[in-house]
């Protein structure tokens, strides 16, 4: 069976599948044996990879607060040896993004739809408070007249599993990600590591599923700069920012300043982070048609929420002008 390596994202429920062609690899005899020197080494390579490349979380606090300004920083969590995955079935996953993208960004503009579906008089948001409270502020704002922006950018990603039963494989699709879309420039930077690995020590030989030809590329970071770059284009106002919606005390920063520095480095576009809290006091309209933020008076484009995607967090009231 020709085979790809990466990494696997696992969660329990499973919505979709897709059943492919017969496999003979035996899943269950991955990892490779590896002596504990061997072991030893690979963590050594992997660790200090990811702690010179920007793979990084900050680390955790007994008071679950962070401090202002970082000063130390541990590697994120991460896997030695990639996991094996088949090709056929890792280029089908990659075919069907494009096909969920067009979906799902219908799906998102079809507002009768939504109402039907989402809404809180005859959707789910009747029965699940915090779908409902979002939908009912999506519905006064249309009421309001003030959805002027006709431009829409979507920053998605598809989770699956493998499953194996009676010979046959299934892509299971567990979720697709529409907001707070993570991980990407981490995962871009997990595929660089264990590259650097390979090259460095060949894996001692472990398996000859370990070769260069198995190692896809990655360049998520990339692709989602470039589609941010494209949006602030197509917006047409050259000193618009991007506005991050972020959680207060996010460990998680790494991840998202990779796609800020890229932003700035690639296309001059700066990025402002806010979290909900500060949007209450810095953020304000004009005309409910344009968002700035505080005394700058910085006029935010497009807004990428890496927060308010469930009902964990405090909610923020904001007023329509001030």
């Amino acid at each position: 069976m020709s085979m790809t390596l990466a990494s696997a994202y696992r969660k329990r429920k499973c919505h979709t599948q897709i059943t492919l062609a017969v496999t003979s690899f035996n899943f269950s005899t991955w990892l490779p044996q590896l002596t504990p020197e061997q072991l030893e080494a690979l963590t050594l390579a992997a660790t200090t990879h990811a702690l010179s490349h920007g793979l990084l979380y900050l680390p955790p606090s007994p008071s679950n607060t962070q401090p202002p300004i970082p000063t130390t920083a541990i590697h994120a969590p991460l896997s030695l040896v990639p996991a094996p995955f088949p090709r056929a079935q890792f280029h089908a996953a990659r075919e069907l993004q494009s096909v969920y993208n067009v979906l799902y960004a219908r799906v998102a503009m079809d507002t009768k739809f939504l109402d039907i579906v989402m809404g809180a008089e005859e959707g789910v948001g009747k029965a699940d408070e915090f779908t409902g409270m979002l939908w009912r502020g999506w519905k006064k704002i249309r009421e309001q007249g003030v959805l002027a922006q006709p431009l829409h950018l979507g920053l998605f990603r598809s989770d699956y599993l493998l499953h194996a039963a009676e010979d046959r494989l299934a892509l299971k699709q567990v979720e697709f990600n529409t907001i707070s879309s993570s991980f990407d420039p981490l995962s871009e930077r997990a595929a660089a590591m264990h590259r650097n690995i390979l090259a460095s020590t060949s894996y001692f030989s472990a398996s000859p599923h370990l070769t260069a030809d198995n190692f896809p590329e990655n360049n998520t970071t990339s692709g989602l700069t470039e589609g941010l770059s494209e949006a602030h284009e197509a917006y047409n106002v050259r000193d618009a920012r991007i506005l991050f919606v972020v959680q207060p005390n996010e460990r998680n920063v790494f991840d998202q300043q990779w796609l800020e520095l890229k932003q700035e480095d690639r296309h001059q576009i700066h990025v402002v982070r806010q979290t909900l809290a500060d949007l209450a006091v810095s953020g304000t309209s004009e005309g409910g048609h344009r968002c700035i933020y505080g005394k700058a008076h910085l006029r935010q484009f497009l807004l990428s929420c890496r927060h308010g995607f469930n009902s964990h967090g405090q909610r923020y009231a904001f007023p329509r002008d001030r």
